[in-house]
């Protein structure tokens, strides 16, 4: 048990210099437009709905939320991704480890949704942030979540010297990212 919790420990720490100070890029990133599609088909017009982004980073789907009338809330662990965004759109972002701290709003939400940002967490600090979420959720709101999806790989044996082949994912090998 102590090897796997240091493991664990060395993975968040990992984590955190990797992301925590990581600078704010200056390149344009536009909204996923899967997730308001979804967003649409679920729930409808966000105008006026209290709506929180964990892991939001450049903050294109938070601004497109703002730009729809929606009341936005957002967290990030990088401090610098909260100073930016907190300056530019006027809003209440704060900086959040999902699993290790607790969502710091004294509030409801219509929507929370978290976008590739939490597969990083163990099994039980996923259980922790579940259990938030679902506790600062409204009676019917809905939560969003999205894992990081795995690479496609393909196996040694096929011809990489041919053009596309429409049958390429025959050679997929599925892989698990996280237990």
């Amino acid at each position: 048990m102590k090897i796997v919790n240091k493991v664990k420990e060395l993975f968040s720490s990992e984590v955190d210099a990797f992301w925590i100070d990581k600078n704010v890029s200056t390149s344009f990133t536009c909204p996923n437009v899967s997730l308001f599609r979804l967003i649409g088909g679920q729930i409808g017009s966000i105008n006026n709905k209290k709506v929180l982004e964990v892991g939001f980073g450049h903050a294109s789907d938070l601004i497109e939320c703002k730009r729809r009338g929606a009341k936005i809330f957002g967290l990030d662990l990088n401090p610098k991704y909260v100073e930016n965004i907190k300056n530019d759109l006027l809003c209440d972002v704060k900086q959040f480890r999902a699993g290790k701290d607790y969502i710091p709003y004294d509030l409801s939400f219509d929507l929370i949704y978290s976008i590739d940002t939490i597969y990083y967490l163990t099994d039980s600090e996923l259980k922790q942030f579940f259990r938030q979420c679902a506790t600062k959720l409204v009676t019917n709101g809905k939560f969003i979540i999205q894992f990081i999806e795995t690479d496609l790989k393909l196996n040694s044996n096929t011809n990489k010297n041919h053009n596309f082949d429409i049958n390429f994912l025959s050679n997929y090998v599925t892989h698990r990212i996280h237990s």
